[in-house]
Protein backbone atom coordinates (compact mmCIF):
# COMPACT_ATOMS: atom_id res chain seq x y z
CA UNK A 1 0.00 0.00 0.00
CA UNK A 2 1.38 3.40 -0.97
CA UNK A 3 1.60 6.12 1.59
CA UNK A 4 0.37 9.59 0.71
CA UNK A 5 2.88 12.36 1.37
CA UNK A 6 1.72 14.76 4.07
CA UNK A 7 2.01 17.82 1.82
CA UNK A 8 -0.08 16.38 -1.04
CA UNK A 9 -3.34 17.93 0.14
CA UNK A 10 -1.72 21.38 0.01
CA UNK A 11 -0.59 20.77 -3.57
CA UNK A 12 -4.11 19.71 -4.52
CA UNK A 13 -5.58 22.82 -2.89
CA UNK A 14 -3.11 25.05 -4.74
CA UNK A 15 -4.04 23.42 -8.07
CA UNK A 16 -7.74 23.91 -7.39
CA UNK A 17 -7.23 27.53 -6.34
CA UNK A 18 -5.14 28.31 -9.41
CA UNK A 19 -7.42 26.56 -11.91
CA UNK A 20 -9.48 28.53 -14.40
CA UNK A 21 -12.73 27.41 -12.77
CA UNK A 22 -14.06 30.03 -10.41
CA UNK A 23 -14.86 28.98 -6.90
CA UNK A 24 -18.56 29.28 -6.04
CA UNK A 25 -18.76 32.69 -4.44
CA UNK A 26 -22.21 32.20 -2.92
CA UNK A 27 -20.89 29.44 -0.67
CA UNK A 28 -18.19 31.68 0.77
CA UNK A 29 -14.74 30.77 1.98
CA UNK A 30 -14.16 28.23 4.78
CA UNK A 31 -13.43 31.06 7.24
CA UNK A 32 -16.76 32.70 6.37
CA UNK A 33 -18.60 29.40 6.82
CA UNK A 34 -17.21 28.68 10.31
CA UNK A 35 -19.82 30.82 12.07
CA UNK A 36 -22.64 29.71 9.79
CA UNK A 37 -25.35 27.36 10.87
CA UNK A 38 -26.18 24.23 8.92
CA UNK A 39 -29.36 25.90 7.65
CA UNK A 40 -27.31 28.82 6.29
CA UNK A 41 -25.07 26.41 4.41
CA UNK A 42 -28.02 24.48 3.02
CA UNK A 43 -29.60 27.74 1.85
CA UNK A 44 -26.32 28.83 0.24
CA UNK A 45 -25.99 25.55 -1.62
CA UNK A 46 -29.63 25.72 -2.73
CA UNK A 47 -29.20 29.29 -4.00
CA UNK A 48 -26.05 28.29 -5.84
CA UNK A 49 -27.83 25.33 -7.47
CA UNK A 50 -30.69 27.59 -8.56
CA UNK A 51 -28.18 30.02 -10.11
CA UNK A 52 -26.52 27.18 -12.03
CA UNK A 53 -29.88 25.87 -13.27
CA UNK A 54 -30.97 29.35 -14.39
CA UNK A 55 -27.69 29.86 -16.25
CA UNK A 56 -28.10 26.50 -18.00
CA UNK A 57 -31.70 27.33 -18.96
CA UNK A 58 -30.65 30.72 -20.34
CA UNK A 59 -27.83 29.15 -22.34
CA UNK A 60 -30.13 26.48 -23.78
CA UNK A 61 -32.77 29.07 -24.64
CA UNK A 62 -30.27 31.23 -26.51
CA UNK A 63 -28.94 28.22 -28.41
CA UNK A 64 -32.45 27.21 -29.43
CA UNK A 65 -33.22 30.71 -30.71
CA UNK A 66 -30.18 30.72 -32.96
CA UNK A 67 -31.17 27.35 -34.43
CA UNK A 68 -33.68 29.06 -36.75
CA UNK A 69 -33.58 32.84 -37.02
CA UNK A 70 -36.54 32.97 -39.42
CA UNK A 71 -38.74 30.93 -37.05
CA UNK A 72 -37.72 33.06 -34.04
CA UNK A 73 -38.45 36.28 -35.94
CA UNK A 74 -41.92 35.03 -36.90
CA UNK A 75 -42.63 33.84 -33.33
CA UNK A 76 -41.47 37.20 -31.94
CA UNK A 77 -43.81 39.06 -34.32
CA UNK A 78 -46.81 36.98 -33.22
CA UNK A 79 -45.88 37.48 -29.57
CA UNK A 80 -45.60 41.25 -30.01
CA UNK A 81 -49.01 41.31 -31.68
CA UNK A 82 -50.59 39.43 -28.76
CA UNK A 83 -48.93 41.77 -26.28
CA UNK A 84 -50.14 44.81 -28.21
CA UNK A 85 -53.73 43.50 -28.28
CA UNK A 86 -53.55 42.79 -24.55
CA UNK A 87 -55.08 39.29 -24.53
CA UNK A 88 -53.99 36.39 -22.34
CA UNK A 89 -51.92 33.82 -24.21
CA UNK A 90 -49.80 30.72 -23.77
CA UNK A 91 -46.93 29.25 -25.75
CA UNK A 92 -49.48 26.84 -27.19
CA UNK A 93 -51.45 29.73 -28.68
CA UNK A 94 -48.40 30.98 -30.54
CA UNK A 95 -47.35 27.49 -31.63
CA UNK A 96 -50.82 26.89 -33.11
CA UNK A 97 -50.02 29.53 -35.74
CA UNK A 98 -46.40 28.53 -36.43
CA UNK A 99 -44.81 25.46 -37.92
CA UNK A 100 -42.96 23.39 -35.30
CA UNK A 101 -39.61 24.77 -34.17
CA UNK A 102 -36.44 22.74 -34.63
CA UNK A 103 -35.70 23.04 -30.94
CA UNK A 104 -38.27 22.24 -28.22
CA UNK A 105 -37.11 25.18 -26.10
CA UNK A 106 -37.35 27.82 -28.79
CA UNK A 107 -40.85 29.07 -27.92
CA UNK A 108 -39.96 29.35 -24.26
CA UNK A 109 -36.89 31.38 -25.18
CA UNK A 110 -38.96 33.87 -27.17
CA UNK A 111 -41.48 34.31 -24.35
CA UNK A 112 -38.77 34.49 -21.67
CA UNK A 113 -37.01 37.27 -23.58
CA UNK A 114 -40.23 39.33 -23.65
CA UNK A 115 -40.82 38.73 -19.95
CA UNK A 116 -37.29 39.77 -19.00
CA UNK A 117 -37.67 42.91 -21.08
CA UNK A 118 -40.77 43.74 -19.03
CA UNK A 119 -43.21 43.49 -21.93
CA UNK A 120 -45.18 40.49 -20.59
CA UNK A 121 -45.81 38.81 -17.24
CA UNK A 122 -47.18 35.49 -16.05
CA UNK A 123 -50.69 35.79 -14.58
CA UNK A 124 -51.92 32.20 -14.36
CA UNK A 125 -51.24 28.54 -15.14
CA UNK A 126 -53.29 25.97 -17.04
CA UNK A 127 -52.82 22.47 -18.45
CA UNK A 128 -51.81 22.16 -22.09
CA UNK A 129 -54.55 21.10 -24.48
CA UNK A 130 -52.33 19.60 -27.20
CA UNK A 131 -52.17 15.80 -26.94
CA UNK A 132 -48.45 15.89 -27.67
CA UNK A 133 -47.89 18.11 -24.59
CA UNK A 134 -49.41 15.41 -22.34
CA UNK A 135 -51.22 17.86 -20.09
CA UNK A 136 -48.13 19.67 -18.80
CA UNK A 137 -48.69 22.97 -17.06
CA UNK A 138 -48.35 26.11 -19.19
CA UNK A 139 -47.93 29.67 -18.04
CA UNK A 140 -50.59 32.14 -19.10
CA UNK A 141 -49.06 35.47 -20.12
CA UNK A 142 -50.43 38.99 -20.56
CA UNK A 143 -48.91 42.36 -21.47
CA UNK A 144 -47.10 43.96 -18.54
Amino acid sequence: MRSIPSGSSNLRNERVASSTHARPTSLGSPSQRQGSTEADLVNSVRDYAVDIAQHAADHGAQASLYASDEWATHAQAILEELIEIGVRFTAEDILSVLEPARSPGAMGAVIRRAARAGRSRCVDYRPASRVRARGRILRVWVAA
